[in-house]
């Protein structure tokens, strides 16, 4: 493991920085939670030496880099993209439960209605236990990650957009959904992070961090109801007279079944 000092000693590591919309989308989220600086950058620190939070200069050229060319966060077409030298992840803090919880709801059902084109990858906590949520974007499955990401969220940014303008983003995280497409809008509010728990393959959720009644994930009901119906044995209802009326009406059809009866085949071998 390399030291800080042996780190800051290669020019990769001094080179790296945040794309200006990056820092930008940063500071405005730290001035609308009220955090400190510390609890939202990109720059990873010497336990970092792969990944987003690396440039991809840096993870490519550096000797302290865990990878090189082999590491996951610079194999997609789209991390080609972008300055070589910028940090392209964000790891946000939000100091408390509550918030975190909330902002990793917000996020998790966003990504599920693609409305964060920006991101590879991100990691939080939707519910608040002890499992850490996430969703690889380019893979299109769930994914988890170290214990750390219970109480800060991450984000990875593709390499390519990292230099995006990120205002569908801070709208997203923060809640504020005014600029937000209507159909977009209706998706995300009847889905109510019930898709992502069915995602996750719960049968539960909780409307809100602090309440206690669960309520069944609607689609997971409906398919238990389905499959109620189709268990239920039907009833076989014969109306016997509305089917005599219907054949007293047919002479012919009935002529024709007493031809091909027994009585009128032995009366046909008799002929």
């Amino acid at each position: 493991m390399a030291t800080l000092s042996q780190l800051r000693a290669e020019s990769w590591w001094n080179q790296e920085y945040q794309p200006a919309s990056l820092a930008a989308f940063c500071e405005r989220l730290r001035a609308h939670f009220g955090v400190a600086a510390n609890a939202l950058g990109s720059k990873g620190d010497e336990f970092h030496l792969s990944g987003y939070h690396r440039s991809r200069a840096w993870i490519v050229n550096s000797r302290w880099s865990s990878y090189g060319w082999g590491d996951y966060s610079v194999q997609d077409a789209a991390d080609q993209g972008g300055d070589e030298n910028w940090l392209c992840a964000v790891d946000f803090t939000p100091g408390d439960a509550a918030t975190m919880i909330a902002v990793s709801q917000r996020l998790a059902a966003a990504v599920q209605v693609g409305r964060c084109p920006q991101l590879r990858e991100w990691y939080g906590n939707v519910d608040g236990d002890q499992w850490v949520d996430g969703w690889d974007l380019l893979a299109g499955r769930a994914a988890t990650s170290d214990s750390s990401h219970l109480w800060h969220i991450h984000m990875s940014f593709l390499r390519d957009r990292a230099g995006d303008d990120h205002a569908n983003l801070f709208a997203i995280l923060t809640g504020e959904e005014d600029d937000m497409d209507p159909v977009q809008d209706n998706i995300l509010k009847a889905t109510d992070n019930r898709l992502w728990q069915l995602i996750l393959g719960n049968e539960t959720y909780v409307d809100s961090p602090g309440t206690e009644a669960e309520q069944t994930v609607w689609l997971v009901q409906a398919v238990k109801d389905i499959q109620a119906r189709l268990a239920a044995p039907v009833p076989v209802v014969v109306d016997a007279a509305a089917v005599a009326a219907a054949l007293v009406g047919e002479p012919t059809f009935l002529a024709a079944l007493r031809e091909t009866s027994y009585e009128g085949s032995q009366r046909a071998e008799r002929e």
